[in-house]
């Protein structure tokens, strides 16, 4: 981030606002939040370069946040020595990230201000670590209940029969009224074209076939675009889409709620799962086609899905299913073509071709030509064998690019040190309750016992946030133990790699975890081997022309 001027004042500070959501009814407005931040700063002869004036919307649950982010880099460089937060709950309503992110305050000196709390507040000694801890500990805790009475809520219009409580309705619906009242009624201009769907498709039409008949027809994308963009032109209709289309129960007048839930892993991280069918809930809503067109829909469907599911590929493609287009981002696939001879015979040959080129997918088709699989597949071959053919070489060079890895991670690094040194103190604490813990009696040994465990719940915590950032280090910055892993793969397969069949090579691809990138730079066609976070160029063709 670009840093602002230095001011010559010898207190600097910065000021964070954060909302959870847009539409937030609890606590105040990020303006209201800045303006009084700023104020308080005034008073205090705090100086607040504009740049330092944080605003933002996020969850307070979540760690990574982009202005928050910008703070702590701001600390990690001492650019500042005051923050200043309207609530202790909008830095964070993380209790575990709270130890983390007042150790950093705490090593590079800064202090923290609350302005619902009257100024400055004690992060330092015991007592005031304590505190903080509680109040961590009330701030996640009222969070919750705020996320549960929203559930509650949603839950209760659920079972009064309101579908679709948030979100786009499904294309061909439009939702009337709010709340409690709220429903789904058919959009006849956008049913239209859902009802000539699934007549398509009864009638023996492909999903495929059907892209190429509605080709001019607006899509969902087109009738509402205030949805996401993606890169298909106007009226071009995407394959997948069908398929979403033909396999909503929606448009047969019933509207299940409760398909996924949010939980939480072990890491503290939130996601959605599927949920059984049998705890879906189902809300009558206005059928666009009939239960029997769309249960004719869904076997046809199934039996497609069990016809892919046995067949075979009829062709060997090194890359298969990791390689990707670098000039659109698209996958790429393998595609026979068949060429004719002079004499009137044919022949066939294998390319690597853009997704864009199948038809029906995007509009324009992206400008990569089709490339031939056996000058890429030489190619990526050659090099495999190259790099595993001398171990300790290999090995050398790793090591050398993990050094220059390490060196420009040494942020993440050092986040990782401070949290073992954190962990080295909150151990420290409960080893010391533990020492005073036999003497105590009445009250005073319930408020050790609950102390310790405050404690041990904030070091299971500290604990799984070191995992996850060295699961972060270890993705840029290849383990000392995965190098030697490498080495003797390569010393076991180096003898075997000039006589290797197809599966043999591919086995050795899988087991290298190697991921490819297939562009054009002017007439040379290049594959970008993506391997141990560091890209290797390849130059496959030169003075190509396209198919």
């Amino acid at each position: 981030m670009e840093s602002a001027a230095r001011v010559p004042q010898s207190l600097i500070g910065a000021t964070y606002a954060r909302i959870s959501t847009a539409q937030q009814k609890e606590g105040i407005s990020l303006e209201q939040q800045d303006e009084r931040m700023v104020a308080y700063a005034q008073q205090n002869h705090v100086s607040v370069p504009e740049a330092y004036r944080f605003k933002e919307q996020g969850s307070g649950y979540e760690s990574e946040r982009s202005d928050y982010n910008k703070i702590r880099e701001l600390i990690r460089s001492r650019q500042i020595n005051v923050l200043i937060v309207y609530g202790a709950d909008r830095y964070t309503r993380d209790p575990i990230h709270g130890e983390i992110f007042r150790a950093e305050l705490r090593r590079n000196r800064v202090a923290l201000h609350i302005i619902t709390e009257g100024g400055e507040v004690d992060i330092v000694t015991p007592t005031g670590q304590f505190i903080r801890r509680q109040m961590d500990n009330f701030n996640w805790y009222w969070g919750k209940m705020i996320q549960q009475t929203v559930q509650d809520k949603k839950h209760a219009y659920t079972e009064q029969g309101v579908p679709l409580l948030q979100g786009t309705p499904p294309f061909g619906y439009r939702r009337i009224g709010k709340r409690d009242k709220g429903q789904l009624e058919a959009d006849e201009k956008e049913a239209v074209v859902v009802r000539r769907i699934f007549e398509l498709f009864d009638q023996g039409t492909t999903p495929t076939e059907i892209t190429s008949m509605l080709q001019g027809t607006p899509t969902p994308t087109d009738m509402r675009p205030h949805k996401r963009a993606r890169k298909a032109g106007y009226g071009r209709w995407l394959v997948g889409c069908i398929y979403n289309i033909l396999r909503c129960e929606t448009y047969a007048g019933t509207y299940h709620a409760y398909k996924r839930r949010v939980i939480e892993d072990e890491n503290g991280e939130r996601r959605k799962v599927a949920q059984p069918r049998a705890e879906w809930h189902a809300i009558p809503v206005p059928p666009l086609v009939s239960r029997e067109l769309w249960e004719r829909a869904q076997q046809r469907l199934t039996e497609g899905q069990l016809k892919s599911k046995t067949g075979k590929l009829k062709y060997n493609y090194l890359l298969m299913r990791r390689v990707w287009c670098g000039v659109c981002g698209y996958k790429m696939s393998g595609s026979t073509v068949f060429h004719s001879r002079k004499d009137g015979s044919r022949y066939e040959k294998k390319y690597y071709r853009c997704n864009t080129w199948s038809k029906g997918i995007v509009a324009p088709r992206c400008r990569l030509p089709y490339i031939p699989v056996g000058a890429v597949d030489a190619t990526v071959w050659n090099f495999v064998s190259s790099l595993l053919a001398d171990p300790q070489a290999l090995v050398a060079s790793i090591r050398e690019m993990r050094q220059s890895h390490l060196e420009s991670n040494q942020s993440l690094s050092e986040r990782i040190a401070a949290i073992d040194e954190l962990i080295g103190e909150r151990t420290r604490e409960l080893e010391e309750l533990a020492l005073s813990y036999p003497s105590a009696h009445g009250m005073l040994r319930t408020v050790l016992q609950k102390q310790a465990d405050q404690l041990e719940e904030v070091l299971r915590g500290l604990a799984v946030q070191r995992e996850k950032l060295q699961g972060e280090f270890d993705e840029v910055v290849l383990p000392e133990e995965a190098i030697v892993a490498l080495e003797v793969f390569a010393e076991q397969v180096k003898d075997s790699l000039g006589s290797a069949d197809f599966d043999k090579r591919r086995a050795v691809i899988e087991q290298l975890n190697m991921l490819f990138e297939i562009t054009q730079e002017g007439e040379d066609i290049v594959v970008f081997v993506k391997w141990l976070t560091e890209p290797f160029r390849l130059t496959v063709m030169q003075n190509s022309e396209p198919h």
